[in-house]
């Protein structure tokens, strides 16, 4: 689990305020489980040599509604309120976090559709399960 996505699993879990709630982007997520079976269906499948292809779960998500996600696969409730974006980059710029705030704030999309046409690939797993996984996960590292 990259560092911006363990750091929100930490701070949900551990219940902090986070002033992401007024935050409308669209982000791509890709559960490792997703991972795995695309590249099983591209090692297998003989259209897929020499090919690119950009693969994310089947569900773009705002960060408020990923926190939201989290918490519920944490069965810990969010605590998100909101803060204009402005105050959010002065302050994370006097911290030296401007990038991790642009990641979180920012609209980041992939389009699968390709590998979905070519090879007729769909994620196996929907994003409330692999976010239910990796919060096992999680948990269980935390012990």
């Amino acid at each position: 689990m990259k560092a911006n996505m363990a750091r929100l699993f930490t701070a949900v879990r551990a219940g902090w305020p986070l002033p992401l709630a007024g935050v409308q982007n669209s982000r791509s997520i890709l559960f490792l489980g997703n991972m795995t079976d695309a590249i099983k269906v591209c090692l297998e499948h003989p259209s897929a040599g020499r090919e690119t292809f950009h693969i994310a779960d089947s569900e773009a998500l705002s960060t408020p509604e990923l926190i939201s996600r989290i918490a519920d696969a944490l069965g810990t409730m969010p605590k998100l309120f909101p803060l204009p974006l402005p105050l959010m980059r002065i302050a994370a710029s006097a911290m030296g976090r401007a990038s991790e705030l642009d990641r979180l704030t920012g609209s980041l999309l992939l389009d699968s559709k390709k590998i979905r046409a070519k090879l007729g690939w769909q994620p196996p797993f929907s994003v409330g399960e692999g976010l239910k996984h990796t919060a096992q996960w999680f948990l269980e590292g935390r012990r």
